[in-house]
């Protein structure tokens, strides 16, 4: 008789009930329209967690998880929610079936973004378990980045082709769906002048060197007007080859 209590006192412990260990569902609710999150408490914290969708196994969740959420459902639909442990990749038993359904959000209720080019779309729900989506227009950090693939100063075959005492090249890789641009700045003694203009709407150009300071290559944004980034780099007014370490420097 001792001895029966106390396995009947153990069972009790470790969330046994007539000798079967399952987690226990406390809640379901309907998030983004076409998912369901489940929490449940857990009665180990060894056994991965099988998740049951209409009796069929549907995910496997991490051991002393508290929570999963099923995806790729469908809206305005309700399903058979169940759990078990599994033991060793022997399913144990699974709970009671548990319904929930899928519900739509309110209208206007953000649900994504995405990329069309260089704009920035954003998806909303209708209310009725379909969407809508508004343009954001241009959006050059999220969807159109450039990348700096490199900055030097020219060798002195470059400077006596464009007639510069001092000739800063640099390179940026363009945009998505856009092209490459390439800038030359020429030193005329007292200031780095020139521009490139580029498929995508972007200006590389630079401002005044001298001995006390360093000069700075603008990549400046015609649409919207904005400065995309800046490099400073080492005044050089003299020509030779000098190599600037700016490669994958990405800008918003």
């Amino acid at each position: 008789m001792y001895i029966t209590r106390l396995a009947a006192a153990a069972a009790r412990a470790f969330g046994m009930l007539g000798g079967v260990l399952q987690p226990v569902i406390t809640s379901i609710t309907s998030a983004n329209q076409n998912s369901l999150t489940v929490n449940w408490t857990n009665k180990s914290t060894t056994n991965q967690i099988l998740v049951y969708v209409n009796n069929v196994l549907n995910a496997t969740i991490a051991a002393n998880s508290t929570s999963g959420t099923i995806t790729s459902l469908t809206c305005n639909t309700t399903y058979q929610i169940s759990l078990a442990y599994n033991f060793g990749g022997t399913p144990g038993p699974r709970t009671n079936n548990q319904s929930a359904t899928v519900t739509p959000l309110a209208n206007g209720t953000y649900l994504s973004q995405y990329c069309s080019g260089c704009d920035l779309i954003y998806s909303y729900s209708n209310g009725s378990c379909g969407t809508y989506t508004t343009n954001q227009g241009f959006n050059g950090s999220t969807c159109c980045p450039l990348q700096v693939a490199g900055v030097a100063y020219a060798d002195t075959a470059v400077c006596g082709y464009y007639g510069c005492s001092a000739y800063v090249l640099m390179h940026v890789d363009g945009p998505v769906g856009g092209t490459d641009a390439s800038a030359g700045l020429c030193y005329s003694g007292s200031a780095f002048a020139g521009y490139y203009y580029n498929a995508g709407n972007y200006y590389i150009y630079g401002g005044v060197c001298n001995q006390s300071a360093d000069l700075t290559l603008y990549l400046y944004r015609s649409y919207p007007n904005q400065i995309s980034g800046s490099w400073n780099i080492g005044c050089v007014q003299s020509c030779g080859y000098y190599s600037y370490g700016g490669y994958g420097v990405y800008i918003n």
